[in-house]
């Protein structure tokens, strides 16, 4: 299994993040999408990315599953950042031209291109806020097992005294577990797709190879999505899924001690995120 792939799944491993509630993991990645939303200055939202990182601490993962991640919020950043700053419109003015609007046939198509100092203050703040929320969500996936996302969704709120769970459905329970378990099984059909070109002869080396190749993916992948997607039909129905409206379930859940810590944490983070949103640093100031 590939690093990428390792990323979108359960580690199986035992580690003080793993023994924590889902539920408690749920609200703590919805107090870091909360607060990444709420605040909005670079040095913030940075700290709230670095919040994230004793949580992958727990999680003990390997050198090459590090890089990968690393890699791919770098990218993730990188193309945020140069985006905005060539297409952010709103700004007191470019700062550096580089093509003017009337040049020759591409000046007046592209309206002319130049990096606005305004666009990449404004691409970091996004980047920071998206890179923040994955990171969460991915160490949720991560130290989660898709039978414990399910039961979590589905009994937000316990039932007590006979009383049914408040929660989402089952169905629409087992359509989010099933939605995060389909990523690795997307990138490891993915991988295999293209190792078998490679072994036909296919050569995938340099942008226009990468790109070649990519383009003989599609039509592969989809049907080996749908085959997998058909499969996981068969057995939820060969396992009586919906067969009746009061479902029992053989896991439990029972927050602990790391529980209400966490909790406390994740309830605090979203009050300090609207306090300093209050204050004057919400949305896209500077500090």
């Amino acid at each position: 299994m590939s690093s990428l792939q390792s990323l979108f799944r359960s580690f199986e491993r035992e580690t003080p993040l793993h023994r924590l509630d889902p539920r408690t993991k749920l609200l703590w990645v919805l107090s870091i999408s909360l607060a990444a939303v709420l605040v909005g200055t670079p040095l913030l939202l940075g700290l709230l990315v670095l919040s994230t990182v004793p949580f992958w601490a727990l999680l003990r993962p390997t050198r090459g599953q590090v890089r990968t991640l690393l890699l791919i919020f770098a990218s993730i950043a990188f193309g945020v950042i140069l985006s905005q700053a060539f297409f952010y419109y709103w700004g007191t003015g470019p700062r550096l031209v580089l093509l003017p609007a009337d040049f020759p046939v591409l000046g007046p198509i592209t309206g002319g291109i130049a990096i606005y100092l305004e666009g990449l203050y404004y691409g970091l703040v996004q980047s920071f806020r998206f890179i923040a929320s994955s990171s969460a969500a991915l160490a949720l996936v991560a130290s989660t097992k898709p039978g414990d996302l399910i039961a979590a969704l589905s009994s937000i709120v316990p039932g007590r005294a006979g009383r049914r769970p408040i929660g989402l459905p089952q169905e629409i329970a087992f359509m989010v577990s099933a939605a995060v378990s389909f990523a690795p099984v997307m990138i490891g059909e993915a991988e295999q797709i293209l190792r078998a070109m490679q072994a036909r002869g296919l050569n995938l080396r340099g942008l226009v190879g990468m790109g070649r190749g990519l383009s003989y993916l599609f039509f592969p992948l989809i049907t080996g999505l749908l085959r997998s997607g058909r499969q996981l039909a068969l057995a939820a129905d060969a396992r009586a899924f919906r067969a009746a409206r009061a479902r029992t379930s053989l896991i439990e859940l029972r927050p602990g001690r790391a529980d209400y810590l966490v909790g406390g944490y994740a309830a605090a983070l979203i009050g300090t995120s609207a306090l300093l949103s209050a204050v004057g640093y919400g949305g896209s100031v500077l500090l």
